[in-house]
C-alpha cells in the first residue's frame, strides 16, 4: 500500500519526506517499487542513511529520478574512525560521488558516533575538540559546497554518550565553531538555509 499511503500523506503541510533502512529501500527499489519517482512525482524527499556499499547502491539508481531531493544523513555512514584521522579513500570516493549529484545533501549529524572512543566501551568517550573531526568534516565541506551541508542533532541517540544537555550542547559548540570558522554564509546555509532548500518546508505550517 506504499503508493496509495504515499498519496494520502502528501496532502499534509507538514509531510516532507521518508526515511527507511536502506536495506529496505534498495530491495524495494530493485523489485520494481517505483519508490524514488513516487516521491519524486510528489515533490517529497528522501532521508537515506547506509554505509558506502548502500549509498553508492543508491547512486546508481538515482538517474531514474533526477528531480528527487536526497539529504544522505550522519555524515554518509562515515566508518568510525581515530580523532584527527585522514579520511578513507573508500569514504572520500563516496562522498564525492553523492556530492556530484546536485538534488543531494549531506546531513553533518552523530558526530560523535563517528569516532572510535565510545563511553561503553572505554570510559573515555568521543572527544569534544574540533580538531578531532575537521579532517572529515572539511572533506565533506569542499563535496558539498555551503549550500548543501545541513546539521542535524542527531537527538535522542547522541543521548547514549553521557548526559542529554552537555553532549547536545558540546556537538553543538563544535560546529558552531567549525561554521563561523568558514564565514556566516557558511554557518547560515548549515544551520538553515539549507534545510530549507532540502526538504522545501512550508513554513507557514511551523509554529513560531
Amino acid at each position: 500500500s506504499f503508493h496509495s499511503d504515499l498519496e494520502a500523506f502528501a496532502s499534509h503541510r507538514r509531510f516532507v519526506g521518508i526515511r527507511c533502512g536502506s536495506a529496505e529501500l534498495l530491495e524495494a527499489e530493485r523489485a520494481g517499487a517505483g519508490v524514488l519517482s513516487a516521491l519524486a512525482k510528489h515533490e517529497l524527499e528522501l532521508d537515506f542513511a547506509g554505509n558506502c556499499d548502500d549509498i553508492r547502491t543508491l547512486l546508481s539508481v538515482l538517474p531514474s529520478a533526477p528531480d528527487l531531493r536526497v539529504v544522505i544523513n550522519h555524515m554518509g555512514g562515515s566508518p568510525r574512525f581515530d580523532p584527527g584521522d585522514t579520511p578513507s579513500v573508500e569514504w572520500a570516493e563516496t562522498m564525492h560521488a553523492a556530492a556530484a549529484f546536485p538534488n543531494v545533501y549531506m546531513k553533518i549529524s552523530a558526530v560523535f558516533s563517528t569516532v572510535g572512543l565510545r563511553p561503553e566501551e572505554d570510559g573515555e568517550g568521543s572527544p569534544v575538540t574540533l580538531e578531532a573531526y575537521v579532517p572529515h568534516l572539511n572533506l565533506l565541506a569542499e563535496a558539498f559546497g555551503e549550500q548543501r551541508l545541513i546539521y542535524g542533532s542527531d537527538w535522542p541517540v547522541c543521548n547514549g554518550f553521557g548526559d542529554a544537555k552537555e553532549v547536545y550542547s558540546a556537538q553543538l559548540a563544535l560546529l558552531l565553531r567549525w561554521a563561523e570558522q568558514r564565514g556566516e554564509s557558511f554557518a547560515e546555509g548549515l544551520f538553515w538555509k539549507n534545510a530549507l532548500t532540502a526538504y522545501r518546508f512550508d513554513t507557514q505550517a511551523l509554529p513560531g
